[in-house]
């Protein structure tokens, strides 16, 4: 784990090929007409604003790519519940790529109702920041090249206003089978 920014947000850094790989496939994806959301469906039903957003991507995704965030997810779900899940499956079953133009922002929204855990991966430096509320205050993620960022599904979030372009994957982690571990109570005779 690169840093944990509260109990459920964590970050971690991509390797430089997967990076790499993301960003080729972001660029393909952009430009296939047939996986992008017309704007008045972005204004009427998403939270996008001032940006272009596809449609499910993750079988674009190459397998590679998928192992190194699939890696960065059981790591960041092992470390969230340690022991209390005895047994469990997570699944990266959906992915989407937004990219915003100048001025292009996210409004406040959570992703509670589809899935457990939410991830963002940053495929380029930018100004604006993802904003997630926790609690009584709010955590500001910087937007740095090569950065994955982890966190609990039902944390109300938001991205700020980017002065420039900004190039971002927003995925899942959802729970596919999930098998709590027991209480015991270990009582003994020895000291």
């Amino acid at each position: 784990m690169d840093r944990t920014l509260e109990r459920n947000i964590v970050e971690y850094s991509l390797s430089e090929d997967t990076i790499t790989h993301l960003e080729d496939t972001f660029n393909r994806c952009i430009k296939n007409k047939t996986l992008i959301f017309e704007d008045s469906t972005l204004n009427r039903v998403l939270c996008t604003r001032n940006a272009v957003q596809t449609v499910n991507i993750i079988s674009q995704i190459d397998l590679n790519s998928i192992n190194e965030i699939y890696k960065h997810s059981h790591a960041y779900v092992s470390n969230l519940y340690q022991n209390r899940l005895y047994y469990y499956f997570i699944n990266l079953d959906y992915a989407h790529m937004i990219h915003y133009r100048e001025h292009g922002h996210q409004l406040i929204h959570t992703h509670s109702q589809i899935e457990d855990h939410s991830y963002i991966i940053y495929l380029n430096d930018s100004d604006a920041c993802t904003r997630i509320y926790c609690r009584d205050s709010f955590l500001d993620v910087e937007s740095r090249r090569g950065k994955i960022v982890l966190f609990d599904a039902g944390l109300y979030h938001e991205s700020t206003e980017c002065s420039a372009e900004r190039k971002i994957i927003v995925g899942s982690i959802r729970f596919v089978h999930k098998v709590w571990a027991p209480r015991i109570n270990i009582h003994s005779n020895y000291q």
